[in-house]
């Protein structure tokens, strides 16, 4: 079960006899992001599973627009009223892109730092210890509730645009975590890393296993998608890395990432496109995949 830095491969078991293999790369960050997996694995031998189409919605059932912003209003409602500061966003459930932006912009920041909420860069409102943990509540409940309302929000230009790039089956591609269960003895450095400004030459689009996306805002891609302004402050390249890992078969994104249409947008808006924002941080590529792994199914992890 360990991962030495040392591992060549990375080999998901299913129950079902099929196994996901991944011939990792050999470089100085893949081995850093080694040692991270190995304190997380741990602490919890198995990885939660998350599968994403970038293109439609993967849900079964989901709450009506209407549900989704009462939802979004009643966190905003508690938020102004217990918490002493006036937020001017509203959801309703005929609204589009430009207030689903404003609503995750403001808010996202707000799970992951200790003590503030963030209307734009610089702290709003001080939170005091003993409100915090319902004011992350209150906050996760609209960054949620913004990616369902997004969900009846794909019909437009940049996702057509994507699907001439997308997969002929349901998913694009599939997350692992390995750090889903800590505990009260977890530190910080057992479960993010920094990407350090030697890492950044590994960027790449051209591998098919990256490390996952974990940032307090949105990538470039993202952002085209929900046709938002890459210059906005919390459109970003990933700057942590935590034990994650995304597996892309088809290499959807990054191969839309070339096309001419995510190009000449970035440029539009005066970005230059680089490896950074064209691409992701590669852990190394899929040699065999096995079927797609869904949330419950028990996959057994084996480095080599």
């Amino acid at each position: 079960m360990a991962a030495p830095t040392s591992s060549k491969n990375l080999i998901l078991k299913q129950k079902s006899g099929e196994y996901w293999s991944i011939r990792l790369l050999d470089n100085p960050f893949v081995q850093e992001w080694l040692g991270l997996v190995n304190r997380c694995l741990q602490i919890d031998s198995h990885p939660q599973v998350f599968n994403f189409n970038m293109t439609k919605s993967l849900c079964e059932t989901r709450p009506t627009r209407k549900e989704i912003a009462n939802r979004i209003n009643s966190a905003v409602k508690e938020l102004n009223r217990d918490f002493n500061f006036n937020c001017p966003l509203r959801a309703h459930e005929g609204m589009g892109r430009d207030i689903t932006n404003a609503l995750h912009r403001a808010f996202t920041t707000s799970i992951r730092t200790d003590n503030r909420w963030q209307m734009n860069s610089e702290p709003h409102i001080q939170i005091s210890q003993d409100k915090r943990s319902r004011f992350l509540f209150l906050a996760e409940e609209i960054n949620f509730g913004v990616h369902d309302f997004e969900t009846y929000l794909l019909d437009n230009e940049p996702v057509a645009e994507m699907l001439k790039f997308a997969p002929y089956d349901d998913h694009s591609y599939m997350i692992l975590e390995f750090d889903n269960k800590a505990d009260t003895n977890t530190t910080r450095e057992d479960m993010f890393g920094e990407i350090k400004d030697e890492h950044k030459r590994y960027y790449s689009g051209d591998h098919t296993a990256y490390l996952k996306i974990d940032i307090l805002g949105k990538d470039y891609l993202q952002a085209f998608i929900d046709q938002d302004d890459p210059r906005e402050w919390d459109v970003t390249p990933s700057l942590i890395y935590t034990s994650g890992l995304e597996l892309d078969p088809h290499n959807t994104r990054c191969r839309f990432k070339k096309s001419p249409a995510f190009l000449n947008w970035l440029m539009s808006y005066g970005i230059e496109p680089n490896p950074a924002v064209c691409g992701y941080m590669p852990i190394g590529d899929i040699e065999k995949k096995g079927s797609w792994i869904y949330a419950r199914e028990a996959v057994e992890v084996i480095f080599e």
